[in-house]
C-alpha cells in the first residue's frame, strides 16, 4: 500500500526510498519532485523520469513554524531624533502616545519545517538509500541550463514565482515543482528546500553502497499562507487536509 496521492504515471515517475507495502500511507512521508519540462526534454537520453517520488516512514515528530512580523506606528511615522528633542525642549512632552505604540502587521513568514527521514535498505540499497539521498541534495542545486539556454546561465531550483502571471510556458515560467505529503494530515503543493543534511550510517554492501542513511531536510512554502489556504475546507489548495472528503479520496487512491 503506497500513497498514490503523489503518484504520476508509472512510466514517468521514479520511486525511491521506502518501496515496501507494510506501512500504511498515514505513517509515510512522500516528497514528489517534478522536473522542468525543458530540462526533462534536454536530458531525455540520461533522465530516467520526469518526476521522482521519495518515501520514508514518519519516524519522528514534525514541528511547523510561522511568524508574523509587527512594527509600531511610531517607527512607521518616522519621527526623527531632532523632532523628538525639539518637542521635549519646548513642551516637556515627547512626540509619542499610546496610540503610536500600537502594532502594524508587516508580513508573515512562510510555513517552515524540517523533516527527518530514515532510509534503510531491504533489497536494493541503490534505490532505497543512495538515490533518494542524491535526489534530496539535487533539490537545492541550480540547473546548468536548458535546451534553449545552453550552459551559459544557471536556472534556479524550485518553482517560478512568475508562473501565474505569464502566459509564456517555457523554462523560466515553468520551474521545478515539489510536493510534500505527510501522512493524511498535510499536503503542500509547492515547497522550496532550504538545506539538506545527509548522514550515511556504518554498514555497506560488498560493492560499497551504504545500507542506511538519515536525512534532515529543511522546507518552506514558497509563499506565505492565508487563513483560507491553511484550511482545506475553505480552499482546495489548503495545506491541512482534515475534511472527510479529502481523506476518503486519498483512501480510495491507496
Amino acid at each position: 500500500m503506497t500513497n498514490t496521492s503523489l503518484q504520476g504515471p508509472v512510466s514517468q515517475t521514479m520511486n525511491l526510498g521506502y518501496l515496501g507495502t507494510d506501512i500504511k500511507p498515514e505513517y509515510l512521508i512522500a516528497i514528489k519532485n517534478i522536473f522542468p519540462v525543458d530540462y526533462a526534454n534536454s536530458q531525455s537520453d540520461n533522465l530516467q523520469s520526469s518526476s521522482v517520488v521519495i518515501r520514508a516512514p514518519l519516524a519522528e515528530k514534525v514541528g511547523f513554524k510561522m511568524e508574523s512580523q509587527w512594527s509600531t506606528i511610531a517607527r512607521i511615522s518616522a519621527i526623527t531624533v531632532e523632532a523628538q528633542a525639539i518637542a521635549l525642549a519646548s513642551t516637556g512632552r515627547a512626540l509619542s502616545s499610546r496610540w503610536l505604540t500600537r502594532k502594524i502587521w508587516m508580513g508573515t513568514t512562510p510555513l517552515d519545517f524540517t523533516l527527518n527521514l530514515q532510509f534503510r535498505a531491504e533489497s536494493d540499497p541503490n534505490l532505497e538509500v543512495v538515490q533518494p539521498c542524491v535526489e534530496l541534495q539535487r533539490m537545492i542545486l541550480p540547473y546548468s541550463g536548458g535546451k534553449t539556454a545552453g550552459n551559459a546561465f544557471l536556472t534556479p531550483p524550485g518553482p517560478s514565482p512568475f508562473k501565474e502571471i505569464t502566459e509564456v510556458v517555457d523554462w523560466a515560467s515553468d520551474g521545478e515543482i515539489t510536493y510534500i505529503s505527510i501522512g493524511m494530515l498535510l499536503l503542500i503543493k509547492r515547497a522550496i528546500v532550504k538545506d539538506v543534511v545527509i548522514e550515511y550510517l556504518p554498514g555497506f554492501t560488498k560493492s560499497g553502497l551504504p545500507i542506511a542513511a538519515n536525512a534532515a531536510v529543511h522546507f518552506q512554502t514558497y509563499e506565505i499562507l492565508t487563513k483560507e489556504s491553511l484550511n482545506s475546507n475553505a480552499n482546495e489548495g489548503g495545506v491541512y487536509n482534515l475534511n472527510s472528503s479529502s481523506i476518503e479520496s486519498r483512501n480510495r487512491d491507496n
